[in-house]
């Protein structure tokens, strides 16, 4: 599976530096700064727009998801509702026995024995039970689908006004020699900001999904060559502290 990593993130190179050879060193440039800048942008603009898009969209899903899993422990029906679902199990229970079965739900939801626990007791509702388990997982794809979106969308803004501003320019010359290249290394250079944006993505889901996807999981990112290169060198990882 590591291997299929490594591909899919040097076909994103590939691919990027394909499409600025055809581009003006004006448009490469200007295209390679306005990927930079919407980038930057949606790493800070990401975590502020998160939590009310994760409140009506991927909140509901997971508790759901969570709730069902909480019912088939307890072969109950699955209701409309996360909270309906588990409105008559006795999930006191379930919290102060431990079976294997929970932990090895609040490990795949990353979530601790004592931190339901304290839910529990301070509010001794079903529906925060399970708004605690589900609350982790729920934030990071909130988080990183918010900020892929505001990448593409800040990005393609930024082409257009690139691309309105190059119309206005006096026609460009053929490139000879050297400038044919600059084009390519702004390719690279781009190339290489979509491949950070697809490692810092990976590296934010995986862990919290390793138990969902299986096959691919936080051990396969530490075997793919390429994903470990660019985590090492990856800029958004600074940004995002």
């Amino acid at each position: 599976m590591s291997f299929l990593v490594d591909i899919v993130l040097i076909g994103i190179l590939a691919a990027v530096v394909t499409v600025y050879a055809r581009k003006s060193i004006f448009s490469a440039g200007m295209g390679t700064l306005a990927t930079a800048v919407a980038i930057v942008a949606a790493t800070v603009l990401a975590p502020l727009a998160a939590p009310p898009v994760a409140a009506y969209t991927v909140t509901p899903f997971v508790e759901k998801t969570v709730a069902g899993e909480i019912a088939d422990m307890h072969s109950a029906p699955h209701l409309s509702t996360a909270g309906e679902t588990v409105a008559a199990l006795p999930l006191g229970d379930m919290i102060t026995e431990r079976s294997d079965g929970y932990l090895h739900l609040l490990s795949k939801y990353h979530v601790t024995p004592e931190a339901v626990e304290t839910v529990w007791r301070t509010e001794g509702s079903g529906v925060a039970v399970v708004r605690c388990i589900a609350a982790p997982l729920a934030a990071v794809l909130a988080e990183t689908a918010v900020f892929l979106l505001l990448c593409l969308v800040l990005m393609l803004v930024l082409q257009l006004i690139v691309r309105r501003v190059e119309q206005n320019l006096p026609p460009l010359r053929r490139y000879r020699g050297v400038k044919r290249a600059v084009p390519l290394l702004f390719g690279v250079l781009c190339g290489l900001l979509w491949s950070w944006v697809a490692a810092a993505v990976l590296a934010r889901v995986v862990p919290q999904t390793a138990e969902q996807l299986v096959f691919l999981t936080p051990e396969v990112l530490e075997k793919t060559d390429w994903y470990r290169w660019l985590q090492s060198v990856n800029p958004l990882t600074l940004i995002r502290g």
